[in-house]
């Protein structure tokens, strides 16, 4: 098989290290009773998690509670304090005076954990919208790009920015340490188009279950260390993984718990992403014990399971 940016050669070596029979796993998975609304339920699961990882703060017990009360602002944001319901009651007697301030700035103002908890719910309800939006697209570059303009709607305030690959150089940092530099920006755009070439290739390729967990992995892999964006890089990566996997096996992969995983092994899933200081530096030979995270994501338990 001729790829461009994705390592083949590992492939029989992660296939001797993995003992789960995947094919079998999913076939459990398959046999899960499935409408739209429990698919929605796991989609949202998959954005909470997702932005987890990133930092946001809100997590699932959180967001059901929101998601119960309809996300309505007055259950969520305004929550009815005296200070709030003071605030409020001035507003509302102002604007009997052709007072022309618009309510949600003004809360916003008065009170700036109001702005700091919509912004996180937006992230993830714009996370949430991508992930919609890929289970009802075919995966292309052209579909891929779409997903990030969608979900970085909040994360991104440039609209230059968002459904685009970076212009300028970028890199990871560990407190406020560079560990990592990315590809350069003048070929971001000519290795998306070699890893999307190599994608075409595995999406018309009959795959055996576990080369497609091992291909979603590295494609996971890889995407990250070009890191093609300005911002939102780990939540494309978990997406295209995903999205790759739904293509290949079909719905049943997006209620795969794999972002769950990884946030529950946080640590883990940091650390085996690290594979090189640059991206022309890369050791894919390192990269088996993040090709492993995913294959246990068909057996691993977890207390939120839906």
């Amino acid at each position: 098989m001729k790829t461009q940016v994705i390592p083949t050669e590992y492939l029989s070596y992660f296939l001797k290290k993995q003992p789960l029979t995947i094919e079998k796993h999913l076939g459990k998975l398959r046999k899960l009773p499935m409408d739209e609304e429990r698919l929605e339920t796991f989609i949202a699961k998959v954005a909470v998690y997702s932005s987890m990882i990133e930092g946001n703060p809100i997590d699932w017990d959180k967001y059901v509670n929101f998601k119960l009360t309809g996300i309505k602002k007055e259950s969520l944001l305004y929550r009815e304090t005296i200070e709030i319901s003071i605030a409020k009651s001035a507003f509302y007697s102002s604007t009997m005076e052709d007072n022309t301030l618009d309510l949600d700035e003004f809360l916003k103002d008065q009170f700036p954990w109001m702005k700091t908890n919509t912004s996180y719910l937006a992230e993830i309800r714009d996370l949430i919208c991508a992930y919609k939006f890929a289970t009802k697209e075919s995966l292309d570059i052209n579909t891929f790009l779409k997903t990030h303009e969608i979900f970085s709607q909040t994360l991104l305030n440039k609209p230059e920015y968002r459904g685009l690959f970076r212009k300028v150089e970028a890199g990871v940092y560990n407190n406020r340490q560079k560990i990592y530099s990315a590809t350069p920006a003048s070929q971001v755009e000519s290795e998306m188009n070699k890893l999307f070439s190599d994608i075409e290739i595995f999406l018309n390729s009959n795959l055996p279950a576990a080369e497609i967990f091992y291909y979603a992995s590295m494609i996971h892999l890889v995407f990250v260390h070009i890191h093609p964006f300005v911002d939102g890089n780990g939540r494309a990566a978990r997406l295209l993984e995903k999205w790759f996997l739904a293509q290949k096996i079909g719905p049943v992969a997006w209620i795969i718990p794999s972002e769950e995983l990884y946030l529950t092994r946080i640590r883990e899933y940091s650390e085996n992403i690290n594979l090189g200081p640059d991206y022309e530096r890369v050791n894919y030979r390192l990269s088996i014990p993040f090709l492993l995270l995913l294959p246990t994501t068909l057996t691993t338990k977890f207390k939120t399971n839906v």
